[in-house]
C-alpha cells in the first residue's frame, strides 16, 4: 500500500497496478550506438533535461561493454537499481495529467524488471477490443505518427529509411484494423443498449404489476 506500483489508475491520479512499456519513456542502447552517442570504452554517459524555467537535471548513466563472438564489443546500459545489463531502460510517467517531462515525472531510468513493467499486449489477451487498440498504437508508433487521426488528418509521410513496401503494408494493415476496431465498438454499443433496453422493459413490467388499481364508484 502506497508503493510506487500500488493502487489503480483513476481520476485521483494514482499510479496503475502495473505500468505498461508502451506508456513509458525509454532509451535504447542500439539507437545510442547507431548515432554515436556512446563511444568505445566509455563507461558513463551524462543525460541532461532542461525545463522551461531554465533549470537542468542531470543523470549519470553507467555503460558496460561485452565482447562479441566475431570481434568487437557491444554496449549495454547498467540499471542503476539492480546493476544488471539491459538494452533498454524505462521511465514511467507518475502523473499522466502533467507533461511527461515535468519535474514531478523525473525519476531515474530503470530496467523493465525493476519497474515491474508489462506489455500492453499481455493485458489485452482474449479481448479483441484491446488487441485492436494495441495493434493500431503499434503501427502509429512505427509510422512516427502517434497522434494521427485518419478521419481528419492526411496520410502520414513515409519515415526515413523505411522501405516503400513496408510503408504501404502498414497503411493497409492500419485500415483493416481500424475497420475491425469500429465494428467491434459498434457490437459493444449494441450489447450495451440492448441490455439497457431489456432492463427498462423489466422495470416497466414491474411497475405495471405493482400498480394499485384505480377505485371505481
Amino acid at each position: 500500500m502506497g508503493s510506487i506500483s500500488s493502487g489503480r489508475h483513476g481520476r485521483s491520479g494514482r499510479p496503475p497496478a502495473r505500468w505498461v512499456v508502451e506508456s513509458c519513456l525509454d532509451i535504447n542502447i542500439k539507437e545510442w550506438n547507431r548515432k554515436g552517442w556512446c563511444k568505445a570504452g566509455e563507461t558513463e554517459a551524462i543525460m541532461q533535461r532542461r525545463y522551461k524555467d531554465g533549470s537542468v537535471t542531470t543523470q549519470t548513466q553507467a555503460i558496460a561493454w561485452t565482447d562479441c563472438n566475431y570481434g568487437g564489443q557491444r554496449p549495454w546500459f547498467v540499471c542503476p537499481r539492480c546493476q544488471n545489463r539491459a538494452g533498454r531502460l524505462f521511465q514511467p510517467i507518475l502523473f499522466p495529467q502533467l507533461n511527461p517531462f515535468h519535474k514531478l515525472n523525473n525519476i531515474p531510468f530503470q530496467c523493465r524488471k525493476c519497474l515491474n513493467l508489462t506489455y500492453g499486449s499481455s493485458n489485452s489477451s482474449g479481448n479483441r477490443f484491446k488487441e485492436h487498440s494495441c495493434k493500431i498504437a503499434r503501427i502509429r508508433k512505427k509510422l512516427k505518427a502517434t497522434c494521427w487521426n485518419p478521419r481528419t488528418d492526411g496520410i502520414p509521410p513515409k519515415p526515413k529509411y523505411m522501405r516503400w513496401r513496408v510503408y504501404y503494408g502498414l497503411l493497409d494493415e492500419f485500415k483493416e484494423l481500424e475497420r475491425a476496431f469500429w465494428e467491434q465498438s459498434w457490437q459493444e454499443v449494441k450489447k450495451l443498449t440492448g441490455a439497457i433496453g431489456t432492463h427498462s422493459d423489466n422495470l416497466a413490467t414491474l411497475a405495471r404489476a405493482t400498480e394499485k388499481p384505480t377505485p371505481t364508484e
